[in-house]
């Protein structure tokens, strides 16, 4: 079995780029609208990584971090938003292993994956 990643977020243009970059790199994937739907999804599947956005209305990413630092301890976590400055720092200080500012290239994914599955 390959790379499993569950990509996050709950805007649908984004969560399709996301799709196609996680398509592109060979890895097998699922998605998820919002945190619920991804804390659901982690509870009933095994997956390398999670891509979440960390600005989502309900059940946020920084939520769902701490859910996954509390309950999947070697599950890698790559935070994504367009407020770096705001909740970049936060995800960083619960645990996730990097955050990518919005927009950001394929290969910028692409390498945070690589580095997280190769660490």
């Amino acid at each position: 079995m390959g790379t499993r990643i569950l990509l996050v977020d709950d805007n649908q243009a984004i969560r399709k780029l996301l799709v196609s970059m996680a398509e592109s790199a060979g890895m097998e994937w699922s998605v998820a609208a919002d945190g619920r739907e991804a804390l659901r999804l982690l509870a009933v599947e095994r997956f390398d990584v999670i891509v979440c956005d960390l600005v989502m209305p309900e059940v946020d990413g920084l939520e769902v971090l701490i859910t996954v630092r509390s309950n999947y301890p070697t599950l890698k976590f790559i935070g994504i938003t367009g407020h770096s400055e705001l909740y970049g720092d936060s995800a960083l200080g619960l645990g996730a292993h990097t955050v990518l500012s919005k927009p950001f290239p394929r290969e910028a994914l692409h390498s945070a994956v690589s580095d997280l599955l190769s660490a």
